[in-house]
């Protein structure tokens, strides 16, 4: 499952390294590479297993993807998909802004995905090789953009900087999400059922925040047959399920 990018420069033939089907390198080559990070340099990283997930689902009119939100999301109503982005970057000011593995822009509103495949759990904010001034100075910074979005979200106005930082990989999405407290901003949380170092919320894995959720990437082929989708598209996540999981459903 891996290779090595010669010193990490992208051609169009190291793609069939890091794209499942041949099919998909051209679309690679356009959203993607221009935005690979330096540790997705092969197949196993969470970047790659999201882009093999997802791309399948990603031509116009999205009628699959739109029936799977509908279904993970408990929508009452399939959502009208406008576009979608790997790698979004909402506009915003700096220092920081909240960077999406995956983005579904709705008529409505919006899908945001953060996606985790060999990965360990959401972490906080460490220290690194920053000096205690320096970390405090930081968590100032971020503070200033971040909390404003903190106060005006209905789950999480209650908690402070610190217990935002101590989380700070999962609330920096949820504050995103559900800052204005809209009807149709979601946050979603996809990793394999496998993967038992990942750890949500318990308000999350519990499902008392019906804005955001948590999806077992392990299911999409059930959830697909159970939509009664394509034969060709369930065909792909078989051999997507053989290859990321090693079983065949």
């Amino acid at each position: 499952h891996f290779i090595v990018l010669p010193n990490g420069a992208l051609c169009k033939a190291n793609a069939r390294h890091l794209v499942l089907e041949q099919k998909y390198e051209d679309f690679f080559q356009q959203v993607l590479a221009p935005h690979l990070q330096s540790c997705a340099h092969h197949l196993n990283s969470s970047q790659m297993f999201c882009f093999n997930f997802f791309v399948p689902l990603c031509c116009p009119p999205f009628c699959e993807l739109s029936r799977l939100l509908c279904k993970w999301l408990h929508l009452s109503a399939l959502p009208e998909i406008e576009d979608v982005k790997f790698e979004y970057e909402p506009e915003g000011p700096r220092p920081r802004r909240t960077n999406f593995d995956f983005f579904v822009k709705t008529k409505c509103g919006s899908v945001s995905f953060e996606v985790k495949y060999t990965e360990g759990a959401y972490g906080g904010v460490s220290k690194g090789r920053r000096s205690e001034v320096e970390l405090a100075e930081w968590k100032r910074k971020q503070w200033c953009f971040y909390g404003d979005q903190v106060r005006k979200s209905h789950y999480l106005s209650k908690i402070g900087m610190e217990e935002f930082f101590a989380n700070y990989q999962i609330l920096r999405n949820v504050a995103y999400v559900t800052a204005n407290n809209a009807q149709n901003e979601f946050a979603v949380f996809l990793s394999p059922a496998g993967n038992s170092a990942v750890k949500l919320l318990p308000e999350i894995e519990d499902g008392k925040w019906s804005h955001v959720c948590h999806v077992d990437a392990e299911r999409i082929v059930d959830d697909l047959v159970e939509l009664g989708a394509d034969k060709s598209l369930v065909d792909y996540y078989n051999r997507f399920t053989r290859f990321y999981f090693g079983r065949n459903n």
